[in-house]
This record gives structure tokens, C-alpha cells and sequence, in this order.
């Protein structure tokens, strides 16, 4: 799962370069490709699943024992 978040940063990061590429050098078609590829997101939502799974398993632990 680290993997998955790491690399949805990395991707996010390599697309708002390209996009301040494409801004730089006028070329828009790069800017509108990139500008639907920034997963800053995806990563926030993985990284909050595994601390609510972590969170509930813990509870369910404390609550068996």
C-alpha cells in the first residue's frame, strides 16, 4: 500500500513539472494532458484507509480481549 501512495506522489509531482513545462514553452497540449493526471489524491486516500483499518482493528483487539 506504501508503494501505491509513494508512487501516486511521485506521478503528481513529474505531472505539475510537466504542466509548468507546458505553460512555460506555450505548449497547451501538454498542460491539458497533464492536468488530469495529478493523483495527490489517491494518495491521501490510501494513506487514510490504512489508519482507519489500523484504528478499527486495534479497537476490535482491545474489545476481544
Amino acid at each position: 500500500m506504501l508503494f501505491g501512495s509513494s508512487a501516486a506522489i511521485a506521478y503528481g509531482i513529474f505531472a505539475i513539472y510537466m504542466i509548468g513545462y507546458g505553460l512555460g514553452y506555450n505548449k497547451i497540449e501538454i498542460v491539458e494532458k497533464y492536468s488530469r493526471d495529478i493523483y495527490f489524491e489517491s494518495a491521501g486516500t490510501i494513506l487514510t484507509l490504512i489508519t482507519l483499518r489500523k484504528i478499527f482493528r486495534d479497537k476490535i483487539k482491545r474489545k476481544n480481549k
